[in-house]
């Protein structure tokens, strides 16, 4: 079922929220590499005549523990028995069944090839009926519709198979040929165990002669053999800086400063990686080769990630054994995090680092090529020299084959690089390069001169146009930058740094009532009164008009504490706006909280009536009716109970709670109690220690209620 919203009022209820989250949830299982099903071994079922079938998946062979995903059915060996060739997600990808039915059975069918004249030549659509006799008179039909590309991504034979069974006489067959043309064409001249074609027109069916010369071979190994490829490589069409990276030598004693200025490949190895020992000794064999190119090396060895005397023993003589000629050290697991979320940046699908793996830096400090599995010394020297190569040099090195760009790549920006690294909870780093992006957006240059630049270029006399264009995209770059500042800094709990960026956001978006109610509070929890009473006189002077407005500066009330001025915000706001279900529910809640819970239930049901699931309001209308005394409300809490963890899918302990309470209120402890425990289980499932705590304590109170 769809869950795109289709109405303000599924936006309204979280419906686009909950839409975004999934393909954030689809976009997080492809980065994963995630089955979006699995397990799913293949079925047959067995038509045992009537309305029935059976299930003989396992007799036949075709429930193999994988997870199936295409079909396709074909007489593969010409022996008038059809063979099955199944794909799967996992290995083995390909599976060949071949059925081995005795002579006796296999004779006992008919195959037919139809081709069309007035139709599509593969006669796509045809229905074929196929007239049996038996020794005793008896007359079936067996039908068959031909059809292209049935199934997931697989075609099965366009050849017609059909099993007699105990049927030893074929009268004809008649066929349907698709297209505008009613009757049936008969074809005689079919005998049991043959193979023939049916032509459109012709009415009289021709036998095919096949010859049985596909040889089919049992295959005893089907391990993967050890690609002569050493490793992928990678270059970088736009390069990404290196983060900061914190070295260590072997001995954990000291830090190592990398290589600046010039060209360094940082290399990461473990003792125990037999592809990184042989590259170590590649590297060492070819030393004099590699210092020429003016590459410096850095080897670091994982092995400290589980660090014991014994692996830093291990260590420390892998690197005295082969006398390794260039400077190596150690990482920890803040480096190879930073490292990890860097590779998450250039590749899509996120894995861990592979081993061996290395990075080719160029001497900027930028990414240039990355290397997974080994890298040959004659490959590592060919990239240097194009680490100083003109970029039409690079990208031609970046695709293993020639060939024209139908589309531009997409740039590794600051901002981008400043993503990645707020979704990996870097938050400095985030911070680091959200600022550089500003920086670069600040620095774009003389606006007037690349107006008139670009007016000549294009033989455009409309510079101010152009001028125009170029601001408002300068603009609009400064906003995204400045958001993803505002939230790094949320997130890093430093609000003095939030307030400076929400000062630059007002200059660009005066009309976001929701960032000056924010600001306010900032203001006033940091003491910065002044500031908190300028930003509060311009919210009240656009209340007056404004409904978001006023809901901000109601907000704003609420968190001072001053409920009757926020009240009377939220019904101005609501008066301005009968519609909107954002002030509704700020006056449904600010009521409830001033303890004026007949003004709160009317709010809330009028919400419902725009957004009949709105979950916060159907919540706390639930609580509200299950503390009311009259026994119908506690049958609408119920009633609305239910309702809201439908729509969670019962996957909400503070859902199930409310429904608990609202059960109890009706009398219906039993249920109550068996609801609480549900709830205490799906709180045990997210390690939830602290709510299962709680509604073990509302457990107890109703045991209590009934004495039990």
């Amino acid at each position: 079922m769809s869950q795109s919203p289709t109405s303000d009022a599924d936006i309204a209820s979280g419906g686009a929220n909950n839409y975004l989250s999934n393909w954030n949830a689809l976009g997080a299982m492809i980065r994963d590499g995630a089955s979006f099903s699995g397990r799913e071994r293949n079925r047959c079922f067995l038509n045992i005549g009537g309305e029935t079938f059976a299930d003989v998946s396992a007799i036949t062979g075709l429930d193999q523990i994988e997870d199936g995903r295409a079909i396709g059915l074909v007489d593969w060996d010409h022996d008038g028995d059809v063979d099955v060739w199944l794909a799967n997600r996992n290995g083995p990808r390909v599976r060949m069944l071949q059925n081995d039915s005795p002579e006796s059975v296999r004779k006992r069918s008919v195959v037919l090839t139809l081709t069309g004249f007035t139709c599509n030549r593969d006669a796509i659509g045809a229905r074929v009926e196929l007239v049996l006799n038996r020794n005793d008179s008896t007359t079936h039909k067996r039908v068959k519709t031909l059809r292209a590309g049935e199934g997931f991504l697989s075609q099965s034979s366009k050849a017609m198979h059909f099993g007699l069974g105990e049927y030893d006489t074929i009268q004809h067959a008649r066929v349907y040929w698709p297209g505008e043309q009613q009757q049936p064409e008969q074809f005689d001249g079919i005998t049991v165990g043959g193979r023939f074609q049916l032509t459109q027109g012709k009415g009289t069916a021709t036998q095919i002669d096949l010859h049985r010369n596909v040889a089919l071979e049992a295959v005893s190994d089907i391990e993967p053999k050890a690609a002569s490829d050493p490793g992928s490589r990678t270059v970088l069409t736009r390069r990404m800086k290196m983060p900061d990276l914190a070295i260590r030598n072997l001995s954990d004693q000291e830090l190592l400063p990398l290589p600046a200025g010039q060209p360094l490949l940082i290399n990461l190895w473990a003792s125990w990686c037999q592809p990184c020992m042989e590259e170590l000794a590649e590297f060492k064999a070819q030393a004099d080769s590699i210092k020429a190119s003016g590459l410096q090396v850095v080897a670091l060895s994982v092995d400290s990630l589980g660090k014991t005397d014994e692996t830093s023993d291990s260590t420390s003589n892998v690197v005295a054994s082969i006398e390794f000629p260039f400077e190596n050290g150690q990482v920890d697991a803040d480096t190879v995090r930073k490292l990890t979320t860097l590779m998450h940046t250039i590749f899509y699908p996120t894995s861990p680092l592979p081993l061996p793996c290395s990075f080719l830096v160029d001497a900027k400090g930028n990414v240039a090529v990355v290397y997974r599995g080994r890298v040959s010394v004659k490959q590592l020297l060919s990239d240097v020299a194009l680490l100083d190569a003109d970029p039409n040099t690079i990208l031609a090195a970046a695709f293993p084959f020639s060939g024209r760009r139908l589309l531009r790549t997409q740039e590794a920006t600051s901002l981008r690089i400043a993503r990645a690294y707020f979704e990996g909870d870097y938050l400095a780093l985030a911070r680091k390069h959200a600022l550089r992006h500003l920086e670069e957006v600040s620095a774009k240059g003389n606006i007037d001169r690349m107006a008139e630049y670009l007016a000549d270029s294009l033989k455009n006399e409309n510079r101010e146009a152009i001028k125009s264009a170029l601001l408002a995209e300068q603009t609009r770059q400064q906003l995204i930058g400045l958001q993803l500042l505002a939230a790094i800094d949320r997130s890093r709990g430093n609000d003095l740094d939030l307030i400076q960026t929400l000062l630059q956001l007002e200059q660009l978006v005066p009309e976001d009532d929701q960032l000056r109610a924010e600001l306010i509070a900032l203001a006033l929890k940091t003491r910065q009164r002044d500031m908190a009473t300028r930003v509060m006189a311009d919210l009240k002077s656009r209340a007056t008009t404004h409904p978001a407005a006023k809901i901000a500066l109601g907000q704003t009330l609420m968190r001072q504490q001053r409920l009757q001025p926020a009240i009377q915000q939220f019904t101005e706001a609501v008066k301005l706006a009968p519609n909107n279900i954002e002030a509704r529910f700020n006056l449904a809640a600010a009521s409830q909280v001033a303890g004026m819970n007949s003004e709160a239930i009317a709010q809330y049901r009028e919400i419902l009536k725009l957004a009949p699931d709105h979950v916060e309001s159907l919540n706390n209308l639930a609580w509200l009716y299950a503390n009311d005394s009259d026994k119908q409300s506690a049958d609408d809490a119920v009633s609305l109970a239910r309702r809201l963890c439908e729509l969670s899918g019962r996957h909400s302990p503070s859902h199930l709670d409310t429904l608990a309470v609202a059960l109890a209120a009706a009398g219906n402890f039993e249920d109550a109690m068996a609801t609480l425990n549900e709830a205490m289980d799906v709180a045990s499932a997210h390690k939830d220690s602290a709510t299962v705590e709680k509604l073990r304590s509302r457990l107890q109170q109703i045991r209590d209620q009934v004495g039990k």
